[in-house]
């Protein structure tokens, strides 16, 4: 039986991968069939195949490493799993500002749905899906971005509340007067030195 923590995986791997893949063949089979249905910018067919592939290859690669993971355990897999998520969260990136874009600018000067042969002509199902995608990317990425500006801001103020009795020790000593009573060495090591050759003068003489 597995563990809940592998549970939770195995649950969170299972819905990635069924979302993945429903955009996937879903922007896929759109942008084939209306590749040539969208005058006002013949990118965005263009675009939503890219995005389909994207995201097929990714749902492919992660499964494919996320087997090696399990079943032999080896760390250079688990290297290569992060490593591969590094590399296409990098590519989506890259795919989601293209996409805005693309789509923002053609929903500004207004697509046609019903003119398809117009200069600004479009296929009203390729343009809605380039829009819900182009969204859901610009919110995925707004979470992402808040997300680690949260942990950046909680991890800068556990080290402050951490590091604080040091400081204030630190603080605390450099702004103590130094102590009258104690004898300073750079004051008596001269008289010191004085008596000394004074003496040896005095043995000398006599």
């Amino acid at each position: 039986m597995l563990k809940p923590s592998n549970d939770n995986r195995h649950c969170s791997l299972a819905v990635e991968t069924f979302i993945k893949t429903s955009l996937g063949v879903a922007t896929l089979v759109v942008g084939v069939q209306n590749i040539e249905r969208c005058n006002i910018d013949p990118l965005i067919p263009i675009m939503l195949i890219v995005n389909g592939v994207w995201y097929l290859t990714s749902v492919v690669l992660e499964l494919v490493l996320n087997c090696c993971v399990l079943c032999t355990n080896k760390p250079g897999f688990v290297l290569l799993l992060y490593a591969q998520k590094a590399v296409f969260s990098l590519l989506f990136l890259a795919i989601v500002v293209t996409d805005n874009v693309f789509v923002f600018t053609a929903w500004r000067e207004g697509p046609d749905y019903y003119n398809l042969e117009q200069h600004k002509g479009c296929d009203q199902t390729t343009f809605v899906l380039s829009m819900v995608l182009v969204i859901l990317a610009d919110i995925t990425l707004c979470l992402a971005v808040l997300v680690v500006a949260c942990v950046c801001c909680c991890f800068s103020g556990a080290l402050l509340f951490v590091t604080r009795p040091a400081r204030e020790a630190r603080n605390k000593v450099q702004q103590e007067p130094p102590d009258s009573s104690t004898p300073r060495l750079h004051e008596d090591l001269p008289a010191s030195v004085d008596a000394e050759v004074k003496s040896n003068k005095a043995v000398q003489n006599n």
